[in-house]
């Protein structure tokens, strides 16, 4: 079997190793970890701050979807109403229309009956005359 006897080498490759470790350790490993940390740090509050918009893009699209709705509701109310005053006022119309159509047909049909009434009489005081003109030509001869 081999035996190894320490001496001071191995003494120094010791110090060595705990002096790369060291310096390794402030030099690597400290800001490699530190870096590490700060990134976990920002993902997270990217994370986060992702979240909160998802939330508030949902809050806002609700408020949208509501506000639209509303609108929509609104302006179909008002185009009833609308409609429904321009149906009353196309039947006031019509109703104006019809009564100034019949008054008129009653005057025009009282002035009608009126001409029929004076033709009447004018030819009721003519008849006499017409009977008598008529006769005289039928006869050839004058009627006394």
């Amino acid at each position: 079997m081999i035996k190894v006897i320490p001496d001071i080498t191995v003494v120094w490759q010791i110090i060595n190793f705990l002096v790369l470790v060291v310096v390794l350790n402030m030099v690597l490993f400290k800001p490699i970890r530190k870096g590490l940390q700060e990134r976990k740090t920002k993902f997270s509050g990217l994370a986060r701050g992702i979240e909160t918009d998802k939330t508030k893009a949902a809050e806002q699209e609700q408020t949208l979807s509501t506000s639209l709705l509303k609108a929509k509701n609104e302006g179909a109310a008002k185009k009833e109403a609308i409609v429904a005053e321009a149906t009353e006022q196309e039947q006031g119309i019509i109703n104006e229309i019809n009564d100034k159509a019949a008054k008129d047909l009653e005057e025009l049909r009282a002035k009608i009956a009126g001409e029929v009434k004076n033709a009447e009489t004018a030819l009721e005081k003519e008849v006499d005359a017409f009977a008598a003109t008529i006769g005289e030509k039928i006869l050839g001869r004058a009627l006394s």
